[in-house]
């Protein structure tokens, strides 16, 4: 067994528990098997929402309300959302398998919240062995093994989690045959996904992946608001990224920073230092898009942690939003989400003011307006959904939560707006990458 180099405080726990079973993954297989099944829930939302705010036929001759045009706006992602959803999953090629030389699991932290890198270290480890290593790369000291990136090495343009991953990439000296697993602090790999990841080294053309991120790690539902926020998180994974991955191959609506598979020698040609340290996976991943690099989707799962406070999350969504802005000069992908994500405020407004306050609508825009909020709110369940079943979370707990979800819809969606809000009056130089309690 073989851990990265750098300094060994304490020794690790010398039975350290094994991860757990990987029952989300069947889920989420079994739900892409039955991909036809999600439009006709959506369309009988859609009706439900029509019936209990619009019970009264719309006048048909009335004209459009001012707010029609803002739906607009909405259009790309509802539409990638329904086509993501209805998006078949696709086997790895039969082909014959690539030589892996090293999988190096890489778990980055600041090392502000040392508990919860203690206990991913612990989970992590039993996955140690052949040719998979575990590399703890921090900016402070820990009691576990670990990399600590020095005070004094400065990149030309990489900051904060980027200059850790950059430091940890001159330090690996990859072989042709290297592959690296980028993890946040707080995540949780079993050995369906590790398999996943090797599975996907072996016979992916593509020299790069992601996969779907849960968030059912640690003390799931203790904030039941924040938990039911998360859930959209779930819902784009399944839907327009398992698009974008699955089909397009071309990282268009960005990559999470954790789960991201990655060929050495493309680590060393792209390299950690980039601008856009805010969201350095999106610029990592634009870098390989610009270069002509596909991605590709793993078939598996990776378990992380909700924040735990209303400002984390604000937090970490204006960090987001502010990340993308300052990538939007060098990007039009960037530039695109950039505007729309900015506009979102005003779009649930209007199908807020037009689905539930108004009554004497269009019979088009009734309808449009329903299918939009159908559509937001089905992600919200969707993931709700999935991340119960893969905790094994009693029948009677999950319709709970499910409708919990569904009762804090307005919520979400407010929390959502005041971070774009936020991040319209915020400047990348005077936030910068603010770590949230894990």
């Amino acid at each position: 067994m073989r851990l990265s180099a750098g300094i060994s405080l304490v020794a690790p726990p010398s039975k350290p528990r094994l991860p757990a079973p990987a029952a989300a993954s069947t889920v989420v297989d079994g739900l892409r098997r039955l991909w036809w099944i999600h439009l006709p829930i959506i369309l009988a939302m859609s009706a439900a929402v029509w019936l209990l705010f619009h019970a009264r036929l719309p006048d048909p001759e009335s004209p459009f309300s001012g707010h029609s045009l803002l739906y607009l706006l909405s259009v790309p992602y509802v539409v990638l959302t329904i086509v993501g959803l209805l998006t078949p999953s696709r086997p790895l090629p039969d082909t014959e398998s690539r030589r892996v030389g090293r999988l190096v699991i890489c778990l980055v932290s600041k090392g502000t919240n040392p508990e919860t890198v203690r206990r991913s270290y612990c989970n992590l480890l039993p996955l140690v062995g052949g040719a998979v290593e575990l590399s703890v790369v921090t900016d402070h000291v820990l009691d576990i093994p670990h990399l600590l990136v020095p005070a004094e090495f400065q990149p030309q343009h990489a900051q904060y989690k980027a200059r850790a991953l950059e430091y940890f990439r001159q330090q690996q000296r990859f072989g042709p045959h290297d592959w690296v697993l980028h993890l946040d602090e707080e995540s949780r790999l079993d050995r369906h996904g590790l398999q996943a990841c090797l599975d996907y080294c072996r016979r992916s053309w593509f020299l790069y992946g992601q996969g779907a991120i849960f968030y059912n790690n640690h003390d799931f539902w203790r904030h039941p608001l924040l938990a039911a926020a998360d859930c959209v998180r779930v819902g784009d994974d399944l839907a327009k990224f398992h698009l974008q991955l699955a089909r397009l191959h071309k990282p268009v609506f960005g990559l999470h920073g954790s789960f991201l598979l990655a060929k050495g020698s493309l680590e060393d040609e792209i390299t950690w230092d980039l601008q856009g340290s805010l969201v350095e996976d999106y610029a990592f991943a634009l870098e390989c898009m610009r270069r002509g690099y596909g991605v590709g989707e793993i078939n598996g799962i990776v378990r992380e942690q909700s924040p735990k406070s209303v400002m984390d999350f604000l937090r970490q969504r204006r960090r987001w939003l502010v990340g993308f802005r300052g990538l939007s000069r060098l990007s039009p992908w960037a530039r695109l989400w950039g505007v729309l994500w900015s506009a979102s405020p005003l779009v649930k407004m209007a199908t807020v003011a037009d689905v539930v306050l108004a009554r004497n609508l269009s019979l088009p825009l009734a309808a449009v307006g329903s299918l939009f909020a159908s559509t937001f709110l089905y992600l919200y369940l969707v993931g709700s959904v999935l991340q119960d079943l893969d905790c094994g979370t009693r029948p009677r707990t999950l319709v709970k939560r499910a409708f919990t979800t569904a009762l804090f819809f307005p919520l979400s969606y407010a929390l959502e707006s005041v971070a774009v809000l936020w991040a319209f009056v915020s400047r990348e130089r005077c936030i910068g990458f603010q770590t949230i309690r894990k």
